[in-house]
This record gives structure tokens, C-alpha cells and sequence, in this order.
């Protein structure tokens, strides 16, 4: 069995090419989360209780958060304010997770200057 990994696909006539393999997650994904406005980041959650944040351009993880006791079932990115200029771009830094162990956490990603 392959070792658990976020996978992106390709479907051409019918047929499905990987196209990108994301390893870290020691259990199933069970959910991704691209970062609004990013073409690169997204967020994962596994069965292991974990978060990854990963940025895929590269092949290893940016973060890894243990987030629950239990499996990480969902992630998703919090929405945030409109930038104040058409100039600057925020793109969103914080997101929630649920797991089977009955608990919603909130992250935010460090801030990199």
C-alpha cells in the first residue's frame, strides 16, 4: 500500500495521471484546503491528527501542526477582510480544523517577513 499523501490528478480521456504527490501524513487525508488567493499553498488534515501546510513547490511541508488527539477530519481556511488598497494583497493566515476527538481548533500561520 502507498504511503498516505495529498495527490493531485489529471484526467485526460478518461484516464487519471498523478500529477503531484505531497508526503508527510503517517494516516489517510481526509481533507485539503487551497489558501484563497494562492496558486501554491494549501492546507491538509490526516487521520493522525494532523495539519501539514504545504507549499507545492516544494516537496516537503512548510508546517506540521498536531492538532487533535483523534483523527483531523476537515480543514478549511477563515475568510478575511478585503485588503484596504488594490495594491496590497492579504491573503488569509488562519484556519480551523475538526476532529473526531470533538474539538474545532484555530491557527494561524506564522508571520514571515
Amino acid at each position: 500500500m502507498p504511503a498516505p499523501c495529498v495527490t493531485s490528478l489529471g484526467a485526460a480521456a478518461g484516464t487519471s495521471v498523478v500529477k503531484l504527490a505531497l508526503r508527510g501524513h503517517t494516516a489517510w487525508v481526509s481533507s485539503v484546503a487551497w489558501q484563497p488567493g494562492s496558486s501554491s499553498v494549501l492546507v491538509s488534515s490526516s487521520y493522525d491528527g494532523s495539519l501539514h501546510v504545504w507549499d507545492i513547490r516544494s516537496s516537503t511541508p512548510l508546517h506540521k501542526l498536531a492538532a487533535h488527539g483523534d483523527k483531523a477530519l476537515s480543514v478549511a481556511w477563515q475568510p478575511t477582510a478585503p485588503p484596504a488598497s488594490s495594491e496590497a494583497t492579504a491573503l488569509p493566515q488562519r484556519f480551523i480544523s475538526g476532529g473526531a476527538d470533538n474539538l474545532v481548533r484555530f491557527f494561524r500561520l506564522p508571520r514571515t517577513e
